[in-house]
């Protein structure tokens, strides 16, 4: 039985860089995927009454950044020593500032707001790339000799803006090239292109959906996902099915594939106060 389980809605959303982290140091996790019909009743139960909840054995915890920071202490991955801490804190509360911006477009001002957030998002970006030029010219981790779990959440927060606006990061080479080097990680590359990565929309309310390959997730299920291994033929998880195997309703067109999406509310984690997001789960009729 997997050590963790990581209970959320079926998006990337606050969990994509927990994960990541989880696969590049060879951790087996469980998910269970909430949907709307299972929230409800779910809700009442939980601290906070949001998600993530994550489990570690007997110790429950919530707000996904103070899972991260306690994966980072369990696998090493918080500097080597006071001073790299104190940075690789820093650095995550930089990425969650970023993460909430992000967050206030997507859900609530996304079509109006587009233009004018993708214009400023330089301003946003280089502090980080000032921080790669600061540490070993930029070819090494955003703090230290060794990497932390800022990391992976910077990672993560960069690739979802490299689906924003392709071209984000052209005026920051060390970003750029981090984004890179991380995502050629052996076990990250593995996971970003397994199937729990690629079809699972970043959003829940069908924005930049273009990121993942539709297959009909219709059906949300709770997962194992097992310890990802370096090489394609040692990948145990299945392929998905191609959309020419689909049954015939749950082929997707440019029409049909956003009403398969229904939203739900849900509270954000980020602290901020803003109003709740608009969460979307798969409809269980489309």
């Amino acid at each position: 039985v997997p050590p963790y389980t990581i209970t959320y809605f079926p998006v990337r959303g606050r969990c994509e860089a927990m994960r990541m982290l989880l696969a590049d140091q060879d951790q087996s996790w469980k998910e269970e995927v909430v949907t709307m019909e299972t929230w409800p009743p779910l809700k009442p139960s939980c601290l906070f009454r949001q998600l993530p909840k994550f489990q570690d054995g007997d110790l429950t915890l919530y707000q996904s950044n103070a899972i991260l920071r306690h994966l980072g202490r369990s696998f090493g991955l918080y500097g080597k020593d006071q001073k790299e801490a104190a940075l690789v804190d820093m650095v995550n509360d930089g990425v969650e500032d970023l993460r909430c911006k992000y967050a206030t477009l997507i859900y609530t001002n996304y079509e109006a707001g587009k233009e004018k957030y993708v214009k400023e998002l330089p301003e946003h970006l280089k502090p980080f790339e000032t921080l790669l030029s600061q540490n070993q010219g930029g070819q090494a981790f955003v703090v230290g000799s060794q990497i932390s779990f800022a990391d992976y959440n910077l990672l993560d927060l960069l690739r979802i803006h490299q689906v924003l606006n392709p071209s984000c990061l052209d005026a920051f080479p060390l970003l750029s090239a981090y984004v890179a080097r991380l995502s050629a990680r052996p076990k990250i590359k593995a996971f970003l292109a397994s199937p729990e990565h690629v079809n699972r929309p970043i959003n829940g309310n069908g924005k930049q959906a273009e990121a993942f390959r539709w297959t009909g997730l219709v059906r949300a299920q709770p997962i194992e996902c097992k310890r990802i291994k370096d090489t394609k033929a040692d990948h145990e998880i299945p392929e998905p099915p191609e959309s020419k195997d689909l049954p015939e309703r749950e082929k997707p067109t440019p029409q049909t594939r956003d009403k398969a999406f229904q939203s739900y509310q849900i509270p954000c984690d980020n602290g901020t106060g803003l109003p709740p997001s608009s969460i979307s789960v798969p409809s269980s009729g489309s």
